[in-house]
């Protein structure tokens, strides 16, 4: 998953410093007339760079992007993006979450991630992992709910949600890190329900492969 996709200034500097060179030599109606081709041939690049990145999203996961949430918030817009697809927070069997800290996971979930609480009080049913790296946390008040600490600190997060009827969704976040408790997640996070068997169990594997710290 090429993650830098949408990270690229070049275009942006490029047509900037073309526009000011251009522009010694031009006419003021020949600069506009620049800049906008410019700021149009800008506008088709990232055009392009979204279809490249949104196809890759539904190759890799094997299935349809169901939202794009430019500003999430850590659990609380997976819930309710699984909400607006029809999965209640009842409706749902089992979650894999990824996650940059453990202790701050933690935290967030106490102060911040009151649907996510919701949910899995809810539902006595349902099952929680989350993953990441740091100190486990050695209170946990949120039955159902497991914490692995992984060698690794995981940026890109491929989160995995399963419903009671079968349905299969993946909440991706390209780059997720956390400062100071502050969440920072610049390339937005995506809803994709699941249809490809061989795709779901790659994004299980992703699990099963993290290398984790001896208890």
């Amino acid at each position: 998953m090429n993650r830098d996709l949408f990270r690229r200034p070049e275009p942006i500097l490029i047509s900037f410093f073309c526009l000011i060179s251009i522009s010694t030599f031009v006419t003021n109606t020949g600069i506009v007339t620049i800049g906008f081709v410019l700021l149009s041939l800008w506008g088709s690049l990232i055009f392009y760079q979204n279809a490249v990145f949104f196809k890759s999203l539904r190759q890799t996961f094997g299935g349809n992007i169901r939202r794009k949430v430019q500003t999430p918030r850590p659990s609380s817009s997976m819930i309710s993006s699984l909400n607006l697809q029809g999965v209640r927070t009842t409706d749902i069997k089992h979650i894999d979450l990824m996650t940059f800290d453990l202790i701050d996971a933690k935290t967030y979930l106490e102060s911040h991630g009151l649907k996510f609480r919701a949910a899995v009080s809810a539902n006595s049913e349902l099952t929680v992992r989350i993953f990441g790296s740091g100190q486990i946390p050695e209170e946990n008040d949120i039955p159902g709910l497991s914490y692995f600490n992984t060698v690794e600190q995981l940026i890109e997060h491929v989160n995995l949600i399963t419903s009671k009827d079968g349905r299969r969704f993946v909440w991706y976040e390209p780059i997720h890190t956390c400062s100071d408790g502050e969440h920072k997640l610049p390339m937005g996070a995506y809803l994709i329900e699941v249809n490809d068997d061989a795709a779901w169990d790659a994004a299980q594997n992703r699990f099963e492969n993290l290398e984790l710290k001896a208890a």
